[in-house]
């Protein structure tokens, strides 16, 4: 199964590299190309072209929400292709707000997004280690999960969207609380 990916960050680097020991193919769109490249992934140019060479899932890894935007506008972003059978994953953490109105947007398109923050660094995400919180259908979150939960563990359903970036904001303020 080849497994698109957006955003070749620390996270989305990390996903990458740990998707691959598990013997998955990769795809990366990423603003340059260069860094993926060097780590030995195939890339494509466009969100668009990484939507056509990918399989089912893409899993987004940006920095926020207006980063996430602008990979779905455009005539070759991710939201102006066939998104049948697709489901993405967006990792990148929102807004409950915000997080509503990319989905309403994907769905729109005929698409099917999970929004599903993490909480860990990149070595957790190599490692399998990261915690993540999904919401969106239940359906789509039951197909997407053989993937997510190389990922991360715990790999949770919260519900409608929005639930999961309103679950993660309480679960991060929790931590800090019991800070030293």
């Amino acid at each position: 199964m080849t497994i698109g990916i957006v955003g070749f960050g620390e996270l989305g680097a990390a996903v990458a590299e740990r998707l691959r020991r598990q013997e998955h193919g990769v795809t990366v769109f990423n603003r340059t190309l260069e860094k993926p490249q060097k780590a030995g992934h195939e890339t494509v140019n466009t969100p668009l072209e990484l939507l056509q060479r990918s399989s089912s899932l893409i899993l987004i890894a940006l920095k926020d929400t207006a980063t996430v935007n602008a990979v779905f506008s455009g005539r070759e972003g991710l939201l102006s292709g066939d998104l049948e059978d697709r489901i993405i994953v967006d990792l990148t953490t929102h807004e409950p707000d915000e997080a509503r109105q990319l989905h309403a947007r994907v769905e729109r398109a005929d698409g099917r997004y999970l929004e599903a923050p993490v909480s860990g660094t990149a070595e957790k995400a190599l490692s399998g280690e990261l915690e993540l919180w999904a919401s969106g259908r239940f359906q789509d979150f039951e197909a997407a999960r053989p993937i997510l939960e190389l990922l991360a563990w715990p790999c949770v359903h919260a519900g409608a969207p929005g639930e999961a970036s309103r679950f993660k904001a309480h679960h991060e303020a929790a931590l800090a609380d019991r800070a030293p």
